[in-house]
């Protein structure tokens, strides 16, 4: 599904050169469940947002489901990012003035022939699945962090994404609400959803199929 071709990125800060990343190939399969770890400053940010089409590589290339993602300009990137991709962030990045609902159908309001209908069918079955049936029009004010983050994953969830993009999503959770959130993410990997994970937990990086370790800009070493 991603393969990634001697991509490298390269900042310019100060009038000096910052190379975030240097030279990385990389091959996730669908359906596999991989961890990225490193210290911060390591590329992990840098290399999730272009996996996310919200940054472009400085050279190499990025195929996503064999179209080529890193020659893509703004439109066809945003595209890719509504139609193929979900997003969970360590904030949850949830609006406030909206009910869980309505956060959740947020992607569907993005897309270019929308089905509010349908979506909102969708949006009930997975509240439902990930236990907040009953929170449904609660606002985010009233929910705990490990039901904000399930409604984060249903709101990521909601156009059926084929990779499902995630940047340290149990950063602002207690250790109870990252298990149930660590679950559920399994859980789905073996529904066969993809998913790419950053975070610097061991533990957590643990329970993926397979994990990187990235250090100035290269990945060190990939064990499964």
């Amino acid at each position: 599904m991603i393969r990634l071709e001697q991509l490298y990125k390269t900042y310019i800060q100060g009038g000096n050169e910052i190379h975030a990343l240097n030279g990385i190939d990389l091959k996730v399969g669908s359906g596999e469940f991989l961890a990225i770890m490193g210290a911060s400053g390591s590329g992990k940010s840098t290399l999730l947002n272009i996996l996310g089409a919200l940054d472009r590589p400085s050279q190499g290339r990025y195929i996503l489901s064999g179209q080529a993602v890193s020659e893509m300009d703004d439109d066809a990137a945003s595209d890719i990012r509504n139609r193929y991709l979900g997003f969970i962030f360590q904030s949850f990045h949830l609006l406030p003035r909206l009910t869980v609902l309505e956060n959740v159908l947020l992607p569907q309001r993005y897309c270019k022939t929308p089905d509010l209908e349908a979506a909102e069918d969708r949006a009930r079955t997975l509240l439902n699945r990930i236990g907040l049936s009953h929170r449904i029009d609660h606002r985010p004010t009233e929910l705990s962090g490990g039901q904000l983050q399930r409604a984060a994953i249903a709101r990521a969830l909601l156009n059926q994404p084929a990779l499902l993009l995630a940047d340290e999503p149990t950063g602002n959770l207690d250790s109870k609400s990252a298990a149930d959130v660590i679950a559920l993410l399994k859980e789905l990997h073996q529904d066969g959803q993809t998913i790419v994970l950053v975070t610097h937990d061991s533990h957590i990086a643990q329970q993926a199929q397979t994990t990187i370790h990235l250090s100035d800009g290269r990945i060190l070493a990939a064990q499964a």
